[in-house]
């Protein structure tokens, strides 16, 4: 298991080492998201979110009005999925196609823990926060 690997196009920016595809997370379901953008122009473009369906076999843009570059994304239950960037932490409740900003602070990871309602965050200046949903 795991000695194959497939790579598969996207139409995530992509082209200068400071671009691509930074974090993605699949339900086991199939359906996911992939985030990522250019780091070094945090504030601008908008191809940097992808949807999928099918384990990843294809992925879809969606370009979130108000969501800039992002660094990392978590699957919190259900289709809910949460994503950072420097510009705050964004909330999708419908397997990624639709976006709102959720809290203000910027981070640069995200994790989940098993049960969803509680996420990690970590960023700049050695930054750690807890997210506790529903709170």
């Amino acid at each position: 298991m795991g000695n194959t690997w497939s790579a598969v196009e996207t139409s995530i920016q992509q082209g200068e080492p400071s671009q691509g595809i930074f974090s993605l997370s699949i339900h086991d379901r199939g359906f996911g998201v992939a985030v990522g953008g250019d780091y070094t122009q945090e504030e601008k473009g908008q191809d940097h979110v992808l949807v999928t369906h099918d384990f990843g076999t294809q992925w879809q843009l969606v370009s979130p009005t108000g969501v800039t570059f992002l660094s990392a994304v978590v699957l919190a239950g259900g289709q809910s999925f949460f994503a950072t960037g420097p510009q705050g932490i964004f909330y999708s409740p419908d397997a990624g196609h639709t976006w709102q900003r959720y809290d203000g602070a910027g981070f640069h990871t995200l994790e989940a823990t098993p049960s969803g309602n509680v996420l990690w965050a970590s960023g700049p200046a050695g930054r750690i926060g807890r997210l506790v949903l529903g709170e």
